[in-house]
């Protein structure tokens, strides 16, 4: 808990520090050299490393699953799926494995499949991302009620308190502010449920207190906005100019600095590169048996608390 507290104040001071919704190992000391906060990945970076990555050789699992994510960010979505589809043959109960293979599912266009493998995510280490995976899964749940149903989004909401029987705003803010980071760079306008997120997470800012914060996700929700969402939200132009008359109602000694919106600059905007897409699409893991099984496991497991 004094961990997550911890963590919840550098979200705070640091607003938007994105490593997307990926997973790379603990032992990658370029993991940070792949993007730039807070709306788009170093190009350049990034082709350096999959350049020197493919030179060199990529060797055992920790480096294998470095390159997916490299590749995954740099737009080869699915050249990066045949990486992570290897992965979970090998590793069938690592949550990272399934965590990445889940997001470039994601990427992929394939929400059912993402789907999947986030719920195998959170089954397998339920605090996996701070535990706020269930942020993710809810706008999958989303995107795929709203192929359904073209006015889903008009009459319901896409988060709920799903992870605990009681949360705070605060807490709730956390996770889907943690979540929102993560996702940003990979999210590229009009997006109506990652709208929608942005606006119950200014919901949440503005009941616990953030105002500032409420006020910036707003203005990141109109951008993604189609008018598909929920009339009335938190970011409806009525009610953020009620959110900036409280603000502005707050002694200037006492409030917090408004944070100026990052632009998107559409010629690095998030991609995807490749079409090719891979032979089948395999939604299930192996499931080994026995005592092989019982080792796999154990390893996994024993990797993923590294």
């Amino acid at each position: 808990m004094i961990k997550k507290k911890f963590i919840l104040l550098l979200l705070l001071a640091v607003p938007f520090f994105a490593n997307a919704c990926f997973h790379e190992s603990f032992n990658d000391t370029a993991r940070f050299k792949g993007f730039t906060r807070p709306r788009h990945f170093d190009l350049a970076a990034l082709d350096k490393l999959i350049f020197q990555e493919e030179l060199h050789g990529v060797h055992g699992w920790q480096d294998s699953i470095d390159h997916g994510v490299h590749l995954a960010k740099r737009g080869y979505v699915f050249r990066a799926l045949n990486v992570f589809r290897e992965l979970a043959r090998a590793y069938p109960y690592s949550a990272r494995v399934a965590a990445n293979i889940g997001t470039v599912y994601d990427l992929a266009g394939m929400p059912d499949s993402a789907l999947f493998w986030l719920r195998k995510e959170m089954e397998l280490n339920p605090e996996f991302h701070m535990g706020t995976e269930w942020v993710h899964i809810r706008t999958l749940e989303a995107k795929i009620a709203l192929a359904k149903d073209p006015d889903w989004l008009r009459t319901n909401r896409v988060l709920v308190r799903a992870r605990m029987p009681v949360m705070t705003e605060l807490s709730q803010a956390f996770d889907v502010m943690y979540q929102v980071e993560r996702l940003m760079p990979l999210r590229i306008p009009p997006d109506p449920v990652f709208a929608a997120v942005l606006s119950e997470l200014a919901e949440f800012q503005s009941s616990a207190g953030q105002l500032h914060l409420a006020l910036l996700h707003c203005e990141y929700a109109l951008e993604y906005s189609t008018g598909k969402e929920k009339p009335g939200s938190t970011c409806d132009p009525v009610v953020i100019g009620s959110l900036r008359r409280r603000y502005d109602s707050i002694p200037e000694a006492q409030r917090k600095p408004l944070i100026v919106k990052t632009e998107l600059d559409k010629s690095s905007a998030y991609a995807v590169l490749d079409s090719e897409k891979p032979n089948g699409v395999l939604h299930r893991s192996p499931t080994p048996h026995g005592k092989e099984a019982h080792r796999r496991k154990s390893r996994s497991n024993r990797r993923d608390r590294k």
